[in-house]
């Protein structure tokens, strides 16, 4: 049938449907836009002036009375018909040797990309009364066959600023992320399917980049993508992290089954920030957490690191230690410098102690260096032994590397704290140097 009908190019001449190129991308011509106001919206952009071309068919007229809808399914069918039925080139707005897309096609296209309604492009092609098995065949290679076609496609801003790339598939990611994607999920129930236009379109989808079907990098995504829209529930990003920690489990399962390669987790980008703590107002990275930390309040308080048992154990403690282990987030404090400085400032603390009990006694308050937190004398002299202890123990246990760190730098480095004798009490005798204090009037 090509070969024997004429169509109008934009010139007015009649000319063989191969010689000239489909006016419209999925049913989509732009033109809302008048030629001065769209020159000007690209010379903002800062985009070449663009030219029409002399080949391309004159755009099919308007069928008076019908709905915007109506306009767009009957454009999307005579595209499909000119272009599969009598053999027009298609439009390729990513080919450079067409004529480059309009800022109001774009803009009309990622819209009708990113829509989960009745009347979004993914809704309409998995209707059989309204989309026939031509043109849907038609727009799914339009859709899907060219790289360079899905490159551009994924690119176009579907919602505001996001692109199809930064959506999730609902039916895939509600029960693990829950709220915290609301506003990126594609509502789509019916591509839930093994087989038929659902699952075709699904693919589609996915090769545009939307994140479906459950797999580590997306939940990365995921993660990502809640901390940029400012949740703050532990409880979620609980799940997120185990269900990434169940899937790179599985994998590491069925490599050692096929024995084809060496097993291994995923490995720690130092720096990458994707931990959450509700004390942190942003995402931390692993350099910035421990596990846990002693059963001391002083050492908790004198720490920087941002403890993680404490939020996470009651979710799945085994399952997330193992997680954030395998992110670099140390079980105990692993580095000397950690460990110096929860000395010094209990050191500094002690200093303050003393000022502060020849004034006003047990009962006085100390805000111990480093954190916002008061502690009563009386508490700090109670556990401030234990927490010395500790700090030595965790020394003791650092990796030879970082053990060459605990070496002075200076004679006057304070690195070895010895308490004062007291017939009273205190330690050797008990970890208390209350009665230490005492006798000494605020000294230990």
């Amino acid at each position: 049938l090509g070969g024997m009908l004429l169509l109008p190019g934009q010139d007015g001449r009649l000319l063989p449907p191969g010689t000239l190129i489909c006016p419209a991308f999925l049913g989509l011509g732009g033109g809302q836009l008048s030629p001065d106001l769209s020159a000007r919206v690209e010379a903002f952009l800062g985009l070449p002036p663009r030219s029409t071309s002399a080949n391309t068919i004159q755009a099919w007229p308007e069928v008076p009375g019908q709905t915007s809808q109506q306009r767009w399914l009957d454009a999307l069918k005579w595209e499909a018909f000119v272009v599969d039925g009598l053999g027009a080139l298609p439009r390729c707005p990513a080919d450079h040797r067409q004529e480059r897309a309009s800022p109001d096609l774009v803009l009309a296209l990622g819209s009708l990309l990113g829509r989960d309604d009745s009347l979004g492009l993914w809704t309409q092609l998995l209707d059989n009364n309204v989309v026939s098995d031509a043109v849907f065949k038609y727009a799914t290679q339009r859709l899907g066959d060219r790289a360079v076609d899905r490159t551009w496609l994924s690119d176009l801003p579907v919602r505001g600023m996001l692109r199809l790339r930064d959506l999730f598939f609902h039916s895939d990611y509600w029960s693990v992320a829950g709220l915290a994607l609301n506003g990126v999920y594609l509502k789509l129930p019916q591509l839930a399917v093994a087989e038929g236009r659902g699952a075709q379109l699904r693919k589609i989808l996915a090769r545009l980049g939307t994140r479906v079907g459950l797999d580590v990098d997306g939940l990365d995504a995921a993660l990502r993508a809640a901390f940029r829209g400012g949740f703050r529930t532990a409880e979620t990003y609980a799940r997120l992290y185990m269900q990434v920690d169940a899937l790179e489990n599985k994998t590491l399962l069925d490599v050692d089954k096929a024995e084809t390669q060496p097993a291994h987790r995923v490995v720690h980008r130092p720096g990458d920030a994707c931990i959450f703590h509700p004390a942190a107002d942003s995402a931390l990275s692993a350099e910035m957490c421990v596990w846990e930390l002693p059963r001391n309040e002083l050492l908790v308080q004198c720490c920087d690191l941002f403890t993680l048992r404490d939020v996470y154990a009651s979710f799945g403690e085994l399952q997330l230690e193992r997680y954030f282990r395998s992110r670099g987030v140390p079980k105990t404090p692993d580095a000397a410098n950690t460990w110096l400085a929860m000395l010094h400032s209990l050191v500094e603390a002690a200093e303050e102690l003393g000022r502060v009990w020849q004034t006003q006694g047990a009962e006085s308050s100390l805000t111990l260096p480093g954190s916002k937190c008061t502690v009563r004398a009386r508490y700090f002299a109670e556990h401030i032994w234990e927490a010395l202890l500790l700090v030595y123990e965790g020394m003791s246990r650092l990796e030879p590397e970082e053990r060459v760190a605990l070496a002075p730098f200076s004679p006057l480095s304070t690195l070895v704290v010895v308490p004062l004798q007291c017939h009273r009490g205190g330690p050797p005798s008990n970890t208390s140097m209350l009665e230490v204090a005492k006798f000494y009037n605020g000294a230990d």
